[in-house]
């Protein structure tokens, strides 16, 4: 009997020991059971994709070289064109008609009031068109093809009255009141072809900015 009961002890220790040796050297990579967890999606800081971090263009936002102010064929002479400053923004928000050539139509006096005076950067000074029945014009030519974003105008404030129209009326037709038309600009590419012409100037202000950058562009 006490022979048995030894035996039964050394079989049962020697099937712990097989036991555990399997398990604890078992590698559950080699195995094959291991697989690596499913990948989560990729953020925009870890796309390899390029245009993930592209910002889109401005779909609105002409390219031209010439940028002409005026008013249309056979427009009251009681209108003028009087600005102080034209400004033409690219991209970056650099106003790239400062000091640009200037071509214009109708000089009031180009001594006191030369067509230079639209791009000089000079808040102070103004070209101002003549009093007559043409069509009176002024044309920055940017030198080179540019995507623009914004385009302002400022003029001055007086309320002298000329022919029933005060001075900072003159360029918007009398105001948005009047049915006369106003002023406005037409963008041209190298070739002189028109891009774009805007909407009339139709209000009274200080200063009139129109932004491509906007779904729906127009004069504020």
């Amino acid at each position: 009997m006490i022979i048995i009961l030894a035996i039964l002890v050394v079989v049962c220790c020697v099937s712990y020991i097989v036991m555990t040796t399997t398990t604890t050297t078992s590698d559950p990579v080699s195995d094959g059971d291991y697989s690596d967890p499913a990948p989560s999606p990729l953020s925009n800081e870890d796309s390899d994709d390029e245009s993930a971090d592209l910002t889109p263009g401005c779909i609105l936002c002409p390219i031209g070289r010439y940028v002409r102010f005026s008013f249309h064929e056979g427009a009251p002479a009681k209108y003028i064109l009087a600005p102080k400053e034209i400004k033409v923004f690219d991209m970056q928000g650099v106003n790239v008609a400062l000091n640009k050539p200037v071509t214009a139509h109708g000089h009031h006096s180009k001594s006191r009031f030369p067509k230079e005076n639209a791009v000089d950067g000079d808040e102070n000074t103004i070209w101002h068109s003549r009093h007559g029945g043409d069509t009176d014009w002024i044309e920055i030519d940017l030198e080179e093809e540019v995507e623009i974003s914004k385009i302002v105008i400022t003029q001055g404030t007086g309320t002298t009255v000329y022919n029933g129209v005060a001075a900072w009326a003159r360029m918007s037709g009398g105001g948005p009141d009047l049915g006369d038309k106003g002023s406005y600009i037409t963008i041209k590419g190298a070739d002189q072809k028109v891009i774009l012409e805007t909407e009339d100037i139709k209000t009274v202000a200080a200063k009139y900015t129109y932004d491509f950058t906007k779904e729906v562009g127009t004069w504020e």
